[in-house]
């Protein structure tokens, strides 16, 4: 009577388990090494995405700007009487 198996009936069992321990842990460091990379890969979209839209913003404030101070301009007394003698030709009353 025997109580431990021979070393011929353990050795293809564990050869199948170490075989199986090392397929799982290359599929894991597998998905570990695409999820890095998608991460990654969406981190460079985003932060292409944030300094396109940084830029349109600095563009919109300069619009903004322009065309605050262009209606000051308009808003002037000075500017308003300017453009009423030479687009239409008025002018302002006498008191004779």
């Amino acid at each position: 009577m025997k109580i431990f198996p021979s070393p011929e009936q353990t050795r293809p069992w564990m050869l199948r388990t170490g075989v199986a321990i090392v397929v799982a842990l290359s599929v894991w460091i597998l998905v570990i090494g695409l999820f890095y990379v998608r991460t990654r890969m969406k981190l460079i979209a985003l932060s292409y995405e944030i300094t396109t839209l940084q830029k349109k913003c600095e563009a919109f404030n300069k619009r903004k700007t322009e065309l605050l101070l262009e209606l000051s301009s308009l808003k002037s007394p000075t500017e308003l009487e300017a453009k009423a003698k030479n687009r239409a030709g008025l002018v302002f009353p006498s008191i004779n």
